[in-house]
C-alpha cells in the first residue's frame, strides 16, 4: 500500500511540474510552446467553426510537419485580423493548397463558408495575403468543450485574485475546523 501511495505522489508531482513547465512557456514565450511541448492550447473566441469547434472551447494545436498538412485539415494559423488591428490565431479548414510555387499557400475557410470559397487575409496595410506554412501554429488535434470560459476568467487579474483570496480563506476554515476536532 505504501508503495502504491509514492507512485501516486511521484506521478502527481511529475503532472504538477509538467503543468509549470507549460504555464511558464505560455507566460514567457508563448510563440515557442509548441515547439518545446509538440502542443498549444487556445481558447476560440469566435463562431467560425461552429458547431464542429464552438466559442469558449479550447482546442489542443499539435505541430505539424508541412508535407503532413492536407486539404480538409485543420490547422491553426497567426494572422492580421483588421477588427482587432493586431494579428492573431485563426483555427479554420484548409480548403485547398496551391503547391506550383516555391513554398506551398494554404487557402484556409471557415466551416460554413461555400465550397471553393475561401478566406481573404490581408495584412495590416491591406496588402492580400498568403497563408505559409511559417504562419502555421499546428494542427487541431481535439477540443475540451466549455474550458475556455474559465481560462478568461483565470485570465483577469481581479477574477484571479478573488479565487486566491478564497483559497486562502477556505484553507484556514479548514485548519481551524481540524483543529476543534482533535
Amino acid at each position: 500500500m505504501k508503495l502504491i501511495k509514492k507512485i501516486f505522489n511521484y506521478i502527481f508531482y511529475v503532472i504538477i511540474l509538467f503543468f509549470v513547465y507549460y504555464l511558464a512557456l505560455q507566460v514567457f514565450i508563448p510563440e515557442k510552446t509548441i515547439d518545446y511541448i509538440g502542443f498549444k492550447t487556445f481558447v476560440v473566441l469566435t463562431p467560425s467553426m461552429e458547431p464542429k469547434i464552438n466559442v469558449n472551447d479550447i482546442i489542443v494545436v499539435k505541430h505539424t510537419k508541412q508535407k503532413n498538412i492536407e486539404v480538409g485539415d485543420i490547422i491553426t494559423f497567426k494572422v492580421y485580423i483588421t477588427d482587432l488591428g493586431d494579428e492573431a490565431y485563426v483555427t479554420h479548414y484548409v480548403g485547398d493548397i496551391n503547391r506550383t510555387g516555391e513554398e506551398p499557400i494554404y487557402y484556409t475557410q471557415g466551416i460554413n463558408a461555400a465550397e471553393g470559397v475561401y478566406d481573404n487575409w490581408e495584412d495590416a496595410n491591406n496588402q492580400d495575403i498568403d497563408i505559409t506554412y511559417d504562419d502555421i501554429a499546428g494542427e487541431y488535434l481535439f477540443k475540451i468543450p466549455n474550458l475556455g470560459f474559465a481560462s478568461r476568467v483565470l485570465q483577469d487579474p481581479f477574477m484571479l485574485a478573488f479565487i486566491v483570496f478564497d483559497v486562502i480563506i477556505i484553507y484556514f476554515l479548514v485548519k481551524v475546523i481540524k483543529k476543534k476536532d482533535s
